[in-house]
């Protein structure tokens, strides 16, 4: 498990659990659905989304390309989607006390400013030039995949701190069974577009 440090901000200091939520429901419960939607939504549905992202300009006739268009636009939209309940979750009941600027490496602090690009991505997926629009169409698909991708490596690593998090806080949690299913997640997301690319593109 990573060595964190506790404590706000940095240095020393004990490692207290945050206050708890007034809900019926204890914050770690609130913290592991947190984890589960936000591994189901950045391991799984915008991987897969990225992955999807360049299947289409490889297909070949028109429908095949707007299936795998519009399953990129859904995977992405569902993820974010996703992702940004399980913030609701957390911040309704598992964050009582602790401020998400202070949590050991910046796991909160990270994971909202990934939330926030993530929401830009859509709202530029959204706005995006039209095909055949040159410099500025090319300039767009550029930064669309490096914030695309970017989003999804900085979630991993929040995927990380966060499953070392619970793993420090709640009895009997073991950050290496989440790091593992997180990880044959991706694996699997990947190999399934490697058969995407070799048998409906090709």
């Amino acid at each position: 498990v990573i060595s964190l440090p506790l404590g706000g901000g940095g240095g020393g200091g004990g490692g207290t659990a945050p206050a708890p939520s007034s809900s019926r429901r204890p914050p770690s419960f609130f913290w592991q659905v947190h984890g589960a939607m936000m591994v189901s939504a950045w391991a799984g549905l915008l991987p897969a989304g990225v992955v999807l992202a360049g299947a289409p300009r490889r297909a070949g006739d028109g429908a095949t390309k707007a299936g795998l268009f519009w399953s990129h636009v859904a995977a992405q939209i569902t993820g974010v989607a996703l992702g940004t309940a399980a913030l609701v979750v957390v911040g309704v009941g598992g964050s009582r006390g602790w401020d998400p600027g202070s949590t050991p490496l910046h796991h909160g602090s990270v994971g909202v400013a990934v939330m926030v690009v993530a929401w830009v991505q859509v709202m530029g997926g959204v706005a995006r030039p039209h095909a055949g629009g040159g410099r500025l169409r090319l300039a767009w698909e550029w930064a669309h995949l490096i914030m695309g991708v970017g989003c999804v490596v900085a979630a991993l690593w929040c995927i990380v701190t966060g499953s070392s998090l619970l793993a420090l806080y709640v009895p009997g949690v073991r950050a290496e069974v989440w790091w593992g299913v997180a990880a044959g997640v991706v694996g699997g997301v990947v190999l399934a577009g490697g058969v995407v690319k070799r048998t409906v593109v090709a």
